[in-house]
């Protein structure tokens, strides 16, 4: 029953579809000076997609290097530096950052990476205020960084905003944690969070508004943005949320054992560390290598029972931390507390792609894992759900006869491939906005514009898969030329986008750009989505939503974190 966890696809393969061998050259124009409370440092000038004049600043450092006595703490602030610091290019990320090391970056993989980029169409010198977007990437918290070469904002300075990109610790280095709180659970998402406080504190200085914070990000980075927007540490930072292919509630976002799987890394660094104590392994660590400790994270693999969707389950990832811990910043199953409305009341933009899993597939032995769900329909039900076998087994028959229609998924991968994308991402997607939508204003939608380059790989499944749309935002090195109409699609998803950060609504105004087509907010237990493609449509119960959620909802019980 148990699939050996080779044959499971990580997630991280996200990351490595930004990762493209070009390396992008660019004439410098104009240094700019900017004097910060800790030091000055050197930007530099740029041109937006429409040839207009934008300003760079690049690994501007906001908290301490977290090494030596910070390594496995909470973020501190940096030290004042002399001179002038040269915030011109991007030249470090996070331990794990990007895949397989691509040097053609010339990016310094290092537990010293906790640095921000602000990028601001206006010259610093001109006092403006306007709106800002802080952007956390994705990479299933284990890879990917903020960097100018993947998340570079020349389409986006067109449309007048102040942006924010950052790095966060990944992987062990920003998610292994104990439960004691010896070593701090979540440190990658307080990262974010000391992030969001020096926005707070500077971004006047270059020309942004501080009351007019939008926070968002795709896969990992919008299950980050979700995190806090339910968490009681994170209020005045934000008054917007948008959550691309991602949410708090997804399985994927969420580890229930870090005590576990932080002594099974310990054990295998030291194997006379079998007694569970947490300062001794804190010892053990600090005086470990990054090298080792890296090793040590690959030998260890998820044991628990999960979807086997396709891919297993994430180990380093955020916790719910004791609520009697003083740096706790989820202490609080998510789930109840957005049925309880315990979060920041703050408009918010969520959606999805219209076959997330397609992201994930290469090398994924779809006919295997056809094999077990038929033979045994309770292992689609995820083991965060805590059913008992009885219930669990109900759970999965229901399910199993929903997507299937009783034709076996070894008969029909493309049903296999749709239950993926809503296991994985679509259905906890879904149900954060169905819940959200009966206190803050939530606008849904799915991205189904994929372009001419990509194909249906299956019958009656979507083409769009986890991350596409964003090449419709970002400026990616290296990624292909597109077409005339993706460049309208383009400027229409932008449009929404940037509308939302402006307004709090992606439709204030009749447009022609947008079809003249005005998206309403979401109603509670309506499921009316906006569907993105070659032209604008509204659709009701996406993905057989109401199916499932009665499915679930008539056995799941609190406390529940996910869904």
């Amino acid at each position: 029953m148990n699939m050996n966890a080779k044959h499971i696809l990580p997630i991280v393969i996200i990351a490595s579809l930004f990762f493209i061998v070009s390396t992008r050259t660019e004439t410098e124009d104009e240094n700019v000076i900017v004097r910060l409370a800790k030091g000055a440092i050197k930007g530099r000038s740029r041109t937006s997609a429409n040839g207009s004049i934008y300003y760079s600043f690049q690994d501007i450092p906001y908290a301490a290097p977290p090494i030596g006595k910070n390594r496995f703490q909470v973020p501190k602030s940096p030290e004042a530096w002399e001179g002038i610091l040269d915030a011109t290019d991007n030249t470090k990320a996070c331990i794990g950052a990007i895949p397989d090391n691509n040097t053609s970056l010339n990016i310094n993989q290092t537990e010293d990476c906790l640095y921000l980029n602000v990028y601001t169409p206006v010259n610093p010198d001109n006092i403006s205020s306007l709106p800002v977007f802080i952007f956390i990437h994705g990479g299933a918290f284990i890879t990917g960084y903020g960097g100018y070469y993947i998340y570079g904002p020349k389409h986006i300075m067109d449309h007048n905003i102040v942006v924010v990109t950052l790095n966060y610790r990944l992987g062990v280095f920003g998610f292994l944690a104990t439960s004691d709180g010896v070593i701090p659970g979540n440190l990658g998402l307080k990262d974010q969070h000391f992030a969001m406080k020096w926005v707070q504190e500077n971004i006047h200085i270059f020309g942004g508004d501080p009351n007019k914070v939008t926070i968002g990000g795709q896969s990992a980075g919008a299950i980050s943005s979700s995190y806090h927007m339910i968490s009681k540490k994170s209020g005045g930072l934000f008054r917007n949320v948008i959550l691309q292919s991602g949410a708090a509630i997804n399985t994927i976002g969420f580890q229930e054992n870090p005590d576990k799987y932080a002594f099974k890394l310990g054990n295998i660094l030291n194997n006379s560390l079998d007694v569970m104590d947490s300062k001794n392994l804190l010892a053990l660590l600090m005086n470990t290598t990054t090298d080792e400790i890296l090793a040590a994270a690959a030998q260890i693999s998820f044991d628990g029972n999960v979807d086997y969707v396709v891919l297993k389950e994430l180990i380093w990832c955020p916790i719910i931390e004791s609520s009697n811990l003083p740096d706790a910043y989820i202490s609080e199953p998510m789930y109840d507390n957005l049925q309880n409305g315990e979060f920041k009341n703050v408009s918010i933009l969520i959606g999805f792609t219209d076959e997330e899993a397609l992201s994930f597939l290469p090398g994924v032995p779809l006919e295997e894992i056809a094999q077990l769900f038929d033979s045994d329909p309770s292992l689609m039900v995820n083991d965060k759900l805590h059913l008992d076998a009885h219930n669990r087994s109900i759970v999965g028959n229901e399910i199993w006869k929903l997507y299937t229609e009783n034709t076996p998924f070894a008969r029909d991968l493309g049903a296999l491939v749709r239950f993926a994308s809503d296991s994985l991402i679509t259905r906890g997607v879904i149900r954060h906005a169905d819940i959200t939508s009966r206190y803050v204003p939530t606008y849904l939608y799915q991205y189904s514009y994929g372009g001419d380059r990509q194909k249906k790989k299956f019958p009656d499944t979507g083409n769009v898969g986890h991350s596409y749309e964003m090449v419709y935002i970002w400026d990616v090195t290296g990624f292909p030329d597109v077409t005339e109409f993706d460049n309208v699609m383009r400027q229409r998803t932008l449009k929404l986008w940037t509308n939302f950060i402006k307004y709090q609504n992606p439709t204030p105004e009749d447009d022609s750009l947008l079809q003249h087509m005005i998206w309403p907010k979401l109603e509670p237990d309506t499921s009316i989505y906006l569907n993105i493609n070659n032209t604008f449509s509204f659709g009701s119960n996406p993905r057989k939503y109401n199916e499932v959620k009665n499915i679930f909802d008539e056995y799941i019980t609190s406390p529940l974190a996910t869904y």
